[in-house]
């Protein structure tokens, strides 16, 4: 009996498995776009940019760790963060540009051995905003059993900043405004209206904003 039950649960996983790969092979859309070298050469690609199930979005926290493109032989290949310094392309006419960072911030697993990591560029400038995203289960409280029930996948984007070559960093929710101050400490005009309450956790795109447009030339 135990037997059985055991290879019923192999089973189970591989079919689960193959089901992963199939639905996110089906959703992978070839897609013109560039790849920057680590000497600033461009090369002309097209891109197998893999979609989320049912879903308009990349799915960006694949292509943080790899991406497949075709070269102009139209040979398939697969590019790592380690091997470029940045990818481009476009997706319902909006240009994304993913940089190419040192893994700092600790992301992947231990299956992703690369020592960099493709982040989404939100705001460009000497202060860059960047997204990070990562996969987290959500579960569901039933009140009348007390249980926690029904875990569900569900992406999320962190926000990453970086001035210049700096280290990058993810300002920390309850430690944001320490984490700001002593990161941009060559911004006192910023620094005041984060000090003053002006600017909070919420205001981070204005933050960087601002930054950019006070101490860029700093």
């Amino acid at each position: 009996m135990i037997h059985v039950k055991i290879n019923k649960a192999v089973r189970i996983i591989i079919f689960l498995t193959a089901t992963a790969f199939i639905l996110s092979s089906a959703n992978a859309k070839k897609i013109p776009g560039q790849i920057v070298d680590r000497q600033g050469n461009i090369l002309e690609v097209i891109f197998n940019i893999p979609f989320g199930f049912l879903s308009s979005e990349p799915n960006f926290e694949k292509i943080q760790y790899r991406i497949a493109y075709y070269d102009a032989m139209k040979n398939k290949r697969i590019l790592k963060p380690d091997e470029a310094s940045e990818i481009i392309f476009n997706n319902k006419k909006e240009e994304i540009r993913m940089l190419s960072r040192p893994n700092s911030i600790g992301a992947g697993s231990i299956f992703f051995t690369n020592t960099h990591i493709f982040l989404r560029l939100k705001i460009d400038g000497k202060l860059k905003l960047f997204n990070y995203y990562y996969t987290q289960n959500s579960t569901t409280y039933n009140s009348s059993t007390g249980a926690m029930t029904g875990s569900h996948p569900y992406t999320f984007a962190k926000y990453v900043l970086q001035i210049g070559e700096e280290t990058l960093l993810q300002p920390r929710g309850l430690a944001f405004r320490k984490d700001m101050l002593s990161y941009i400490i060559d911004c006192p005009e910023v620094i005041r209206m984060i000090e003053e309450r002006e600017l909070r956790k919420g205001d981070l795109e204005i933050i960087v904003q601002q930054y950019n447009a006070k101490c860029s030339g700093n």
